[in-house]
């Protein structure tokens, strides 16, 4: 991967990260209530703050530069931050819903993708994108599982209705390797992406 120049950092481009954002998932196809959207909004500020501050940027820069490929770098620095944020809601007595961890790994991996284009170490195509979140939300719920932070019977629940039929079989394969969770049933969901029209109305397409 390309190494860091002396320069200005990046700044946050907004409006690039919801495109980004909208290529991934697709939130008009999700029923998130109120109280979920607020964790979402909260995450994703935090989340935000973090990947901008001049204390941690360059870290992250750093981070976004190893693992095997951009898309592994992308979800082990998104896991690296999601742990950090998840740290502090334990410390204020909060825990973040299953619905609202797959939202806010969104906004994150978008995040950190528009800021590696920014930093000119890496541009991913629309299918790399869907990769590298789907790694993400992948090792979130693995790490989860593993410290019983999540549970597997809501996830189950939570997710079984966003996945179309590709999703459910990659989901089905973790599954069977971890030993948690039974064989998913038939569902469109919000995944983008994919050739057929039920992954294109889905949250997480190519998965």
């Amino acid at each position: 991967m390309a190494e860091i120049k002396e320069q200005a950092l990046p700044q946050q481009d907004p409006e690039q990260v919801e495109e980004v954002k909208d290529s991934i998932v697709n939130e008009d196809a999700a029923e998130i209530s109120p109280a979920q959207q607020m964790q979402i909004d909260a995450y994703s500020d935090n989340a935000t703050l973090v990947i901008f501050s001049e204390e941690s940027q360059d870290a992250i820069l750093q981070s976004l530069q190893t693992g095997q490929n951009p898309m592994d770098a992308v979800a082990k620095t998104a896991n690296i931050i999601n742990k950090r944020l998840q740290s502090s809601l334990e410390k204020e007595g909060e825990k973040m819903t299953e619905i609202a961890l797959v939202f806010g790994a969104a906004h994150l991996v978008s995040e950190l993708v528009v800021l590696a284009e920014a930093a000119k170490l890496f541009t991913l195509t629309p299918q790399q994108r869907l990769e590298a979140f789907r790694q993400t939300i992948m090792q979130y719920f693995a790490a989860g599982l593993k410290d019983g932070s999540i549970d597997p019977v809501e996830l189950q629940k939570t997710i079984e209705p966003l996945m179309n039929q590709e999703q459910r079989q990659a989901g089905q394969e973790f599954a069977d390797k971890s030993g948690i969770m039974k064989t998913p049933p038939a569902n469109s969901g919000m995944f983008r992406g994919g050739q057929q029209q039920e992954q294109r109305q889905g949250i997480l397409g190519g998965m």
